[in-house]
């Protein structure tokens, strides 16, 4: 009877060990963010300043979120030319008129900023476009014309730990 496993050489012992060393060292960059995921598997993201005086948080919160590998950020100016075909910017951003938008820009979420007078501070929501619901809302109180770096970390923690919920397709 002969025997059915089949037999390492010294030369495939030492080939499948640099396979396992490779695949290893992969999912180590993968998984710390040294190397990043194919664009077509990142989440696109618009950030959206509803206001002039949001928009120092925003452009702070754009660089923080370009840091990660998971997902991609729109251009502002995609984002800007699509409120201006779509009146949508004296509007106010709605779930759905912002569902809409994100439809157009073939985003996955979207994130709008507001100032808020009284008190001051920084309002946020995350829509997820497909299913055109609000993920969640968030309020800092932070000035919007100087935002504290704090807070718009604990805002881009906030964004990164939903991030799963946007892929969530409707029905």
């Amino acid at each position: 009877v002969r025997n059915s496993q089949p037999t390492l050489t010294p030369f495939s012992s030492w080939l499948f060990m640099i396979d396992v060393r490779c695949l290893f060292v992969f999912l180590f960059l993968l998984l710390t963010g040294t190397i990043g995921l194919p664009e077509e598997a990142r989440l696109r993201l618009a950030v959206v300043a509803e206001d002039s005086s949001a928009s120092p948080v925003a452009d702070l919160l754009i660089s923080e979120l370009s840091k990660s590998s998971s997902f991609s950020l729109l251009e502002r100016q995609q984002i800007d030319t699509i409120l201006r075909e779509q009146a949508l910017s004296g509007v106010g951003l709605t779930s759905d008129t912002t569902s809409r938008m994100g439809r157009m820009l073939r985003a996955d979420g979207v994130i709008i900023l507001s100032a808020e007078d009284k008190p001051k501070g920084l309002s946020g929501r995350i829509v997820a476009v497909e299913p055109g619901v609000v993920i969640a809302t968030s309020r800092h109180a932070t000035d919007p014309a100087a935002p504290s770096p704090e807070s718009v970390n604990q805002l881009a923690a906030r964004v990164g730990a939903l991030m799963p919920k946007l892929r969530v397709k409707a029905g």
